[in-house]
């Protein structure tokens, strides 16, 4: 706890050093009437500066208040990595792996039409990847693909997760596992809405 809340305090500092209106227009987002920059993550409005009595998990706000200050106004290109082929990935795969393929596969790898519904709900567009994909708008120049494999009779169910490949200039390699971590999370919820 003690790490995030250094973490939250650096990021902080940095995005008061930055201007805000050239931060907004290299992420993407707009600025309230508050002028406050208004960031949608999986769907979901946050507005930053984050003011006192909001409730915002602190590992939200980190991702976010890294995203405006990193943000390089780089449109995505339409070419897909894998979380290995991220400056140092191969370092964090062990954690990537343990945090976000495992959850994916163990909600949706039984069932993979389940993974395009719970997509579906939160904006996402279906793409031609394993036995099911899905490609969400994590953040507004971020978007990234899940993927699912149903497995058989010699293989056991199995995922993935892929980057556009202008992701460094928005996100560090860890963000990354924390973004998408909580891209599962969210498609995760999706499915409980599903009837």
């Amino acid at each position: 706890m003690i790490n995030l809340e250094k973490a939250l305090h650096l990021a902080r500092e940095e995005f008061r050093r930055r201007v805000t209106s050239v931060m907004g227009v290299k992420a993407g987002v707009r600025i309230d009437l508050e002028g406050r920059l208004v960031v949608p993550l999986y769907g979901r409005e946050y507005a930053l500066p984050v003011r006192d009595g909001e409730d915002v998990a602190p590992a939200v706000e980190i991702l976010l208040l890294h995203y405006l200050t990193r943000a390089s106004g780089l449109l995505p290109e339409g070419e897909k990595v894998s979380f290995k082929e991220l400056p140092d990935g191969f370092i964090y795969n062990v954690p990537f792996t343990n945090r976000v393929i495992r959850p994916l596969v163990a909600t949706f790898g039984k069932e993979p039409p389940l993974l395009l519904r719970a997509g579906e709900r939160l904006g996402g567009k279906p793409v031609p990847f394993g036995d099911a994909a899905v490609e969400l708008l994590a953040l507004p120049r971020v978007p990234v693909t899940f993927i699912v494999w149903g497995g058989d009779a010699e293989f056991p169910p199995n995922g993935s997760i892929l980057f556009d490949g202008t992701v460094p200039g928005y996100l560090s390699t860890e963000d990354c596992v924390v973004l998408a971590q909580m891209g599962v999370g969210a498609l995760r919820a999706a499915l409980k809405t599903l009837s």
